[in-house]
């Protein structure tokens, strides 16, 4: 069923809110698909699986160190160590037992899920992504509408009203919706969920506020109350902030209230040409301006992306242009020449798009490194033979003893000749991670899918990573800071990076490629005599 966004159709307000006073600002009507589901209320779990069996196994009399090391088939110097951290907590006594707290935690934290709750979660009609948002009920705003059918949203008490022009986004073309899947939907409430405790937070990457994994049993338990979903419009709006040094940069508010929403943003840019009027929406928010400048604004932005291409070119040779991390090499190198061009100019989020690019060049890296090596089943050597007690039969797990998992990654990267110690991040990859970056090419997360890597190069003297071992035993160092630095920027407690170190991030990044490709030969001649003229940041 395809379903034609009129202005007539009924729009939401969940308050919007901007993250900084703005100077100028435009209210839209954003087009959604309101699904209504019933859906488990995701709750974060309080105790971690050893903790929850030993709980399990003192409740049932079984408060012995060696004993439940036996049970568990762990070391007892684990669960030691687990056992003095629940008495920490209070959810043991002296004698081992559950505490009354702690008998009410176990217990909790024995369920699935909390209770079912029925709400509404939105699809992006362009894309069918879900937003990553879940709301209990819809807050409905009224619209007047002039001689000419453009809207206004009526805002204020209701002996008060203020009226604001708002622009409705309205596709081009009748667009037919996919229903979600249920696993997308417990995605949803996991993240709104986790959100609600970030706000304001960059919601440009699922992973600054970590991922969520839903169990079988949340997505059985999700249930759709109507089969077709509701054509609505999501009111937000766009603003400038106030600036003494004339900045004329642009925002976008989550829908949902949520602060500043990067997604949102995106998606504005991706569609504006697309749909009648936005553009000019945007043109006339950031002022006469941008208008009259945006063909030099493209010609700029032509020279940069020409620039960058240049001084890949001679960092890492023009056969790199074929390779798969070329388009992921340009987004950094092309962000650094801007952060240069700027100056002290540079906004903060500049510095960090060149942290974040630097991710994304080594996953593309490694990914294409993975095409020509397969991981396979790597991932067998992290998990372990388990016996169904109730069917009799053999199935793999993961290995849940963090000694044990983590003596095999030291091990792989040791034997590869990387320098100690190897970084504690890489020795915290749950063995799932590397399953999942094994089995799907699309599963790209830097430090599961370097740890696969290594596993895999262990075996074979002949590997890309265990060539690029021998050449720079301590390449793996390099590795763990580009993740934490590209991890970190965009966090809303982030300390602020110097673009002098994003500098230096983004010759790491050239470093580390230059090693894994083994392209240094190629790159001997003034590695950091770059292009694109001098860069003064004080």
């Amino acid at each position: 069923m395809a379903f034609n966004f009129a202005p007539e159709r009924p729009a939401l307000n969940f308050g919007p809110r901007h993250h900084a006073r703005w100077s100028s600002r435009q209210f839209l009507l954003w087009p959604a698909w309101a699904y209504r589901v019933v859906a488990p209320r995701v709750r974060q779990r309080k105790l971690n699986v050893l903790q929850r069996a030993i709980m399990g196994l003192c409740r049932a009399g079984v408060p012995r160190v060696d004993s439940i090391a036996e049970h568990l088939s762990v070391h007892t110097d684990l669960v030691a160590f687990i056992l003095s951290e629940l008495g920490g907590l209070g959810y043991l006594d002296q004698h081992g037992l559950p505490t009354e707290h702690g008998a009410r935690v176990l217990e909790d934290d024995s369920f699935e899920t909390q209770e079912m709750v029925a709400g509404y979660v939105f699809q992006d009609p362009w894309s069918g992504d879900l937003w990553p948002r879940f709301v209990e009920s819809l807050d409905y705003c009224e619209l007047e509408f002039n001689e000419s059918g453009f809207p206004s949203v009526l805002l204020g008490t209701t002996g008060k009203p203020r009226r604001y022009r708002t622009f409705p986004v309205l596709p081009r073309a009748r667009l037919s919706p996919s229903t979600p899947s249920a696993a997308a939907v417990v995605q949803a409430v996991a993240q709104h969920r986790k959100g609600l405790r970030f706000k304001d937070a960059d919601d440009r990457d699922d992973e600054t506020l970590g991922n969520f994994v839903a169990s079988g049993v949340q997505i059985s338990r999700v249930s759709f109350v109507e089969e077709e979903p509701q054509a609505v419009f999501l009111l937000t709006y766009l603003y400038v902030p106030e600036s003494d040094a004339g900045a004329t940069d642009w925002y976008a508010c989550d829908p949902f209230g949520l602060g500043q929403s990067v997604r949102l943003r995106r998606r504005v840019e991706a569609v504006m040409h697309d749909v009648p009027g936005l553009f000019g929406v945007v043109n006339q928010l950031v002022g006469e301006t941008l208008h009259a400048g945006y063909e030099n604004q493209q010609r700029w932005l032509a020279t940069i992306q020409l620039q960058a291409g240049l001084e890949i070119d001679r960092r890492l040779t023009v056969g790199f242009r074929t390779h798969r991390a070329f388009d992921q090499m340009l987004e950094l190198e092309a962000a650094r020449q801007e952060m240069r061009s700027l100056g002290r100019d540079c906004p903060e989020r500049k510095i960090n798009e060149v942290l974040r690019a630097g991710v994304k060049v080594l996953e593309a890296v490694f990914s294409s490194i993975a095409v020509t090596h397969p991981l396979g089943d790597i991932w067998k050597r992290v998990y372990v033979s388990r016996v169904d007690r109730r069917t009799g039969r053999q199935h793999l797990a993961q290995q849940q003893d963090r000694s044990v998992y983590a003596a095999t990654y030291e091990g792989a990267f040791r034997s590869l000749g990387f320098a100690a110690p190897i970084p504690e991040a890489f020795l915290n990859v749950k063995p799932g991670q590397v399953r999942s970056v094994s089995e799907y090419r699309d599963s790209w997360r830097l430090r599961p899918l370097v740890t696969a890597t290594a596993l895999l190069a262990q075996r074979d003297p002949t590997h890309p990573l265990s060539r690029a071992a021998a050449r720079s035993p301590d390449l793996i160092g390099a590795i763990d800071e580009i993740a934490d630095a590209g991890g970190g920027a965009g966090h809303a407690n982030a300390d602020s990076v110097a673009p002098q170190l994003a500098e230096q991030h983004a010759d790491k990044v050239y470093d580390v490629v230059s090693v894994l490709l083994d392209l240094d030969e190629a790159r001997s001649d003034s590695p950091r005599e770059s292009t694109g003229g001098s860069h003064e940041y004080e």
